[in-house]
């Protein structure tokens, strides 16, 4: 089975501004914020296994230095963003990517012009737009306003957000916050947490208090303007990401509630290393979905693993691409390219194997690739 023609939405992905490549590479194929070795991060399988694929595409010989090799692509993608970006796109089939403008993970903030220099460089393709519902909760507790002023404004701020940027989802990195132990509670506890975070703004439970809250309010905002809210799971930036507070199952009380119910939550990055938890949500929750970014390409093979593993439980109707791709439109390209040789493996294995037909796999391929993407985010045009 052959799936390199089918177009792919990359359902999960950041702004790529050119001002902000760092001098050193090599730290693009790394999505920790330590500073390490880059002797460890070219020894890594993912650098040595996307270095390669750029080889081959740069048609540069056999046996050429990383240094060879990466010096052909800051050559070509400096010299011509926009022309170099577009025919990797059209070489991987990416006709659209869903872009998460809320980046980073730390409060250096995107600036209009690197959005707009963002949209230019991606003018071949479709390009659609998240934004985090942290956005509004910082911005909103730097004022310190009442409880109540601040319980209006949120609702106000974010639905501004999402019509005067035209988003077609909103997302929430409590994971990074507080964690997705996310707790229901009575307005007045709410209110009490509040006011105690207001007072001491070290104050770790009280802090959860509001992002809790703010997360079901914000879930309950995406419900009512038919979109959906995207929620980081799983790995992250070190250290911001604290993997024993970003397990997909502890979204137990969050997802059962009445705020909650009937929003199409999307488990990014399919709460990696548990894929296989996220996998189980998925395939017990009529809302609630999963992709696979992060882990293709960022952790090497990983994929070609848990992909496996995803199908166990979450239907096929449920899982979407992405790729977390950040720093250079290389590393978009790459995971696209490998994503498509990976799920097509599992799908051949699979259909060897008498599990699925070979029609069957070809749609499966289809709806993972871009068809769930347009179905959940309600995307009539690719």
């Amino acid at each position: 089975m052959n799936i390199d023609t089918l177009p792919v939405i990359d359902h999960h992905c950041h702004p790529f501004p050119t001002n902000r490549i760092p001098d050193e590479w090599e730290r693009m194929w790394s999505i920790t914020l330590n500073k390490i070795p880059l002797e460890d991060i070219r020894n890594s399988t993912f650098f040595q296994m996307s270095i390669e694929e750029m080889r081959k595409y740069h048609k540069i010989e056999p046996g050429a230095s990383y240094k060879e090799i990466m010096s052909k692509i800051k050559e070509l993608y400096l010299n011509d963003p926009q022309g170099y970006t577009a025919k990797l796109w059209k070489d991987a089939n990416i006709k659209m990517i869903i872009a998460d403008i809320g980046s980073p993970v730390t409060n250096k903030r995107l600036t209009k012009d690197e959005i707009d220099e963002f949209n230019f460089i991606n003018s071949s393709i479709i390009v659609e737009r998240v934004n985090r519902i942290e956005r509004v909760t910082d911005d909103l507790l730097e004022e310190e306003l009442s409880f109540n002023e601040f319980a209006q404004r949120f609702i106000k701020d974010t639905e501004k957000m999402i019509l005067d940027q035209n988003l077609i989802a909103l997302k929430s990195i409590i994971a990074y916050k507080t964690g997705l132990g996310i707790k229901p509670l009575s307005d007045s506890d709410v209110r009490k947490g509040y006011y105690a975070y207001l007072a001491n703004k070290s104050d770790v439970e009280a802090e959860k208090v509001i992002r809790d809250y703010t997360f079901l309010v914000g879930a309950q905002i995406a419900s009512e303007h038919d979109i959906p809210l995207q929620v980081h799971t799983g790995a992250g930036d070190s250290p911001l990401s604290n993997m024993i507070i970003n397990n997909p199952l502890l979204m137990f009380d969050a997802i059962n509630d009445e705020r909650c119910k009937n929003t199409r939550i999307v488990m990014v990055h399919s709460g990696y290393p548990n894929v296989e938890y996220a996998a189980y949500l998925a395939g017990h929750y009529q809302n609630l979905y999963l992709d696979v970014s992060s882990m293709c390409p960022y952790f090497g093979h990983a994929i070609d693993g848990k992909l496996r593993s995803i199908f166990e439980l979450a239907p096929f109707s449920k899982v979407l691409y992405g790729s977390d791709g950040a720093g250079i439109p290389n590393l978009f390209w790459f995971s696209a390219k490998y994503f498509k040789r990976v799920l097509a493996k599992t799908l051949n294995n699979f259909v060897a194997e008498g599990v699925l037909t070979e029609e069957y796999s070809m749609k499966a391929a289809s709806m993972v690739l871009s068809e769930n993407t347009k179905r959940i985010y309600n995307i009539e045009s690719v």
